[in-house]
């Protein structure tokens, strides 16, 4: 139910253009910036599961057999829940906890102050 509401919500929120002109995508990412923005793990879950479906399409181009749609669904299973809801969770949790502390020490050549904004 709350996959359907995301596809929902971002179907409502992000216009589709008919042509890939620059303004027309300037416009798709301006919906989807502030999409995320308005609804951050609902247009996450969507984005996921859209990635996982275009990923695995692509894959499935490569093999010599028809497209394997159960294959499909647990792709979009996975990276919904782990990509898409589990994420949104944990990255803001492992950032406020290392606070580039962990990337400085792999790379102590990089100031602390920096690998504290990438992180």
């Amino acid at each position: 139910m709350i996959f359907l509401r995301c596809v929902l919500l971002v179907s409502t929120t992000i216009p589709f253009a008919s042509s890939l002109d620059l303004g027309s995508l300037s416009s798709v990412m301006q919906a989807y910036s502030n999409s995320l923005a308005l609804h951050p793990l609902e247009t996450k879950v969507v984005t996921a599961a859209v990635l996982a479906v275009g990923g695995d399409a692509l894959a499935q181009l490569r093999e010599c057999e028809p497209y394997d749609t159960r294959r499909a669904a647990s792709f979009v299973l996975f990276d919904t829940c782990y990509r898409g809801a589990f994420q949104h969770n944990a990255f803001p949790l492992i950032a406020k906890t290392f606070k580039g502390h962990a990337l400085h020490n792999l790379l102590p050549s990089i100031p602390l102050n920096v690998c504290a904004a990438i992180s």
